[in-house]
């Protein structure tokens, strides 16, 4: 399997907000025009609220492939919120883990894992180690890890991730789905 198919087995659960908009039909130009008002009126860049706004439209920009434009927003909402909130609150490890996912589509994977494992630390202390949220960074970890060719380590983040979701969503959730593909090529 082409490691660009393995990348998009990491990013898929995601990016489903920005899946969503190319489905019902937001054109580039549209994203284009939503992000000239972002600019144009110079939101508050300090205001969480509309940092968090801004992190939701990268999601959008990721659907169309303006990756580089959407770690700059991803990056710009962690400065924002590390800086409103501290270096472990919920919206930092959403974003580190965002983030991530944009920088193993552009092939940047050492900073993708670094930006994982500080998502996964943070939301294993504020969440619990049996969290879902705690499971969909492993996975993705462990999806990571696979590309890099360091199986033994991602097999234990994809069982551990696996064995959450199971106790938490139906055997046929996505996201389980997700996971138990990945665990399967890891161990491939």
């Amino acid at each position: 399997m082409s490691i660009w198919r393995e990348v998009d087995l990491i990013s898929v659960d995601w990016f489903g907000l920005s899946r969503a908009t190319a489905i019902i039909g937001l054109s580039s130009d549209s994203a284009t025009n939503a992000n000239s008002v972002f600019n144009s009126q110079r939101l508050a860049e300090s205001d969480p609220r509309t940092t968090a706004d801004a992190a939701a439209f990268a999601a959008i920009l990721d659907g169309l492939g303006r990756y580089g434009e959407s770690e700059a927003i991803h990056r710009r909402a962690l400065a924002v919120f590390e800086e409103s909130f501290g270096p472990v609150h919920y919206e930092v490890a959403a974003t580190l883990h965002n983030l991530a996912a944009v920088l193993v589509t552009e092939r940047n994977y050492q900073e993708a894992e670094e930006n994982y494992r500080r998502a996964l630390s943070i939301k294993e202390r504020l969440l619990g180690a049996d969290s879902t949220d705690v499971a969909l960074t492993c996975s993705n970890l462990g999806s990571l890890l696979t590309v890099l060719g360091r199986r033994s380590e991602s097999v234990l983040l994809l069982k551990s991730a696996i064995a959450i979701l199971e106790t938490r969503l139906t055997r046929a959730h996505p996201q389980l789905v997700l996971a138990r593909e990945n665990l399967r090529k890891a161990l491939s």
